[in-house]
């Protein structure tokens, strides 16, 4: 009977004020939507930090230098840190720079990064075709480029670039691989418009 006697009153105070029920309702719904939307918001930017962390390499650390205060890093400090530092397991020496790079009539502006062997472990960089340059290669400076999916696109377009010779810097290099795409990196840049050849070429 109590329970009766509530319903009927809950009933008697919605239906006499539709407006005011309305506008209650509306509210409740557009702060559930709310909450709904941003909860979903934030789980897609972490998939999107955590995607961009796993490029990177979760458990990679860049050492930069400081040229205007006097400090360098050679090929040698890169081997030193792996000797003294017992909790790495791969280091790599990397320089980058800009430059325009030809095939027969084609050229592209591209990002060319001179690596070590242990690159594309450390980056978790992955191939789509061919291998990459290993520590033989470094070591006698050899010509090879493993360049990204921009690259092949803007240079090559259809054709297959594997054994193709690229040239960079007026050097001529022997294509050996290409990299799997990745798309834009954390700052916005296309991180497949790139080209890796041993540090030592």
């Amino acid at each position: 009977m109590i329970l009766r006697e509530a319903l009927h009153a809950a009933w008697m105070g919605i239906t006499s004020n539709i407006l005011r029920t309305s506008l209650t309702t509306l509210g409740i719904v557009i702060g559930v939507a709310a909450v709904i939307t941003l909860i979903g918001v934030g789980q897609g930017a972490e998939e999107d930090i955590m995607q961009e962390m796993d490029q990177l390499g979760t458990n990679m650390i860049m050492i930069t230098p400081s040229p205007q205060n006097g400090y360098s890093l050679s090929t040698e400090d890169s081997d030193e840190l792996l000797e003294r530092v017992p909790a790495l397991q791969r280091t790599s020496p990397a320089l980058n720079t800009g430059a325009t790079v030809h095939w027969g009539t084609e050229e592209f502006e591209a990002s060319v990064e001179g690596v070590g062997a242990s690159y594309p472990h450390i980056t978790n960089s992955q191939l789509q075709a061919g291998r990459f340059f290993d520590e033989d290669d470094v070591g006698n400076a050899a010509r090879l480029a493993v360049i990204g999916q921009t690259v092949v696109d803007n240079l090559f377009s259809e054709r297959n670039p594997m054994g193709e010779t690229i040239q960079v810097h007026g050097q001529s290099y022997t294509v050996i691989g290409t990299l799997e795409p990745v798309g834009a990196g954390p700052g916005g840049q296309d991180q497949d418009d790139a080209i890796l050849v041993p540090i030592t070429s």
